[in-house]
């Protein structure tokens, strides 16, 4: 459950200060599905992000799942025993929350392989532990002269197969790019594929 008590969060500009939340408070119980629908600039953004701390509220509350009441205070957050909370403990908590940026966040001078990685590092992970677990999670398939990188999350249930197309960077013939493909059908087709080729190992939901 995510509940939010109170909160508030104003950006302080050289043109002048800019309220995005004002005294917010909701209720999300476990299971359910809400969508928060405002024009640009609104606050929608800065509520999500303020949900998982990356954005810190001047005051209010905050409880996401086992979390406890977090206390919201002069930018900083405080648990319920009143003590500060060390970035430590708020990275703990962030990894609990799954959250999908409305740009791609790609590294682009790494490869697949290290974005994948690179938050498995701050796990505490060990290296071969890290590497057979990005290699569990990727896999190439090829569809009408296109490749695909296909990110299927072998223990995670909750979690959704990815699928992108793998473009060459003209002009560099060591580097590629990934985009979010679209398009229904091939979005299938790749998937049936993935699927026919992994069907001894994993059980797949039509």
């Amino acid at each position: 459950m995510i509940q939010i008590g109170h909160m508030n969060k104003v950006f302080h500009l050289k043109s002048g200060d800019v309220t995005a939340l004002d005294n917010v408070t909701l209720n999300i119980e476990d299971g359910m599905i809400y969508g928060v629908i405002g024009y640009s600039g609104a606050g929608k953004s800065t509520l999500v992000r303020c949900l998982n701390l990356l954005e810190t509220p001047d005051d209010g509350t905050l409880s996401v799942g086992d979390s406890g009441v977090i206390t919201l205070r002069g930018g900083k957050a405080y648990d319920a025993q009143g003590r500060k909370l060390t970035e430590r403990k708020l990275g703990a908590m962030r990894r609990g929350i799954g959250m999908i940026f409305q740009h791609f966040n790609l590294l682009d001078r790494s490869t697949v392989f290290e974005n994948i990685a690179y938050p498995l590092r701050y796990t505490g992970m060990k290296k071969a532990d890290m590497e057979a677990r990005v290699f569990e999670l990727l896999d190439l398939v090829d569809y009408q002269d296109k490749q695909y990188i296909v990110l299927f999350p072998v223990e995670d249930d909750d979690m959704e197969i990815v699928i992108l197309q793998v473009e060459e960077i003209e002009g560099n013939d060591e580097e590629e790019a990934y985009v979010a493909v679209e398009d229904e059908a091939i979005l299938d087709s790749v998937y049936g594929i993935f699927k026919e080729r992994f069907k001894d190992e994993f059980e797949f939901e039509d």
